[in-house]
């Protein structure tokens, strides 16, 4: 049972969600505020809570309206992905030797985002057959918008990094294969005083199973 306890401590999406509450815990203000609108708290006087609920376009609460809103809820997830990315990864240094290390790390951080939707999709789905009076066909409507909306915003934005991810290694490329530029370039480079690096022994690949490891430490083709 230790052991147990003890692997799925070492676990990459456990590891990364613990560690959003030990640095730059200001960024959970964000998810924060989004819980308590989605849980009838902020701004319920406001009825900021159907706005996610019951989104409207062109004043009908409709998929298109759904669609906008996981259009919106897709863009925040990939900033808050981005931003704790470039806060982070110097603590995983693993991801380096691994093929698209931007996605590794958004699949393993995605912990936070799908506990919100799941809890979003279970309020929204309350609030829609006992205040809206919705008939279960309309309310499962506004979830698929909304996941459609999500889906999308998110595959677009992992092509778009995949192309600059493309585009950042073919212009590095001259300067990792000169050992002099390479030295001029990164040698006087400082190291951030907190850098530390955090023990991983499992991660999720991009085929959505647990990698021990001994296949982290070694370039990953995946």
């Amino acid at each position: 049972m230790k052991t147990w306890i003890k692997k799925a401590y070492h676990f990459f999406p456990v590891q990364l969600f613990i560690l959003h509450f030990r640095k730059y815990q200001v960024l959970l203000l964000f998810w924060f505020i989004l819980f308590s609108t989605v849980n009838s708290e902020f701004m319920r006087t406001f009825g900021a809570d159907a706005l996610f609920f019951a989104p409207e376009y062109l004043g009908q609460v409709n998929i298109l309206g759904s669609l906008i809103t996981g259009f919106a809820l897709g863009v925040f997830i990939m900033s808050w992905n981005v931003t704790t990315f470039i806060l982070h990864t110097k603590r995983f240094k693993f991801l380096a030797t691994t093929a698209n290390p931007f996605m590794k790390y958004c699949i393993n951080n995605a912990l936070l985002p799908l506990i919100f939707i799941i809890f979003y999709l279970v309020r929204l789905y309350r609030f829609d057959d006992y205040k809206e009076l919705m008939t279960q066909r309309e309310i499962l409507i506004i979830m698929s918008g909304l996941l459609i909306g999500i889906i999308a915003t998110l595959l677009i934005s992992f092509l778009y990094f995949f192309g600059a991810e493309k585009r950042i290694v073919k212009s590095l490329a001259p300067i990792i294969s000169d050992p002099i530029r390479f030295y001029q370039t990164f040698a006087e480079k400082t190291q951030l005083e907190d850098e530390f690096g955090l023990k991983v022994n499992y991660y999720i690949s991009g085929r959505h199973r647990p990698v021990p490891h001994e296949q982290i430490i070694r370039p990953d083709t995946r």
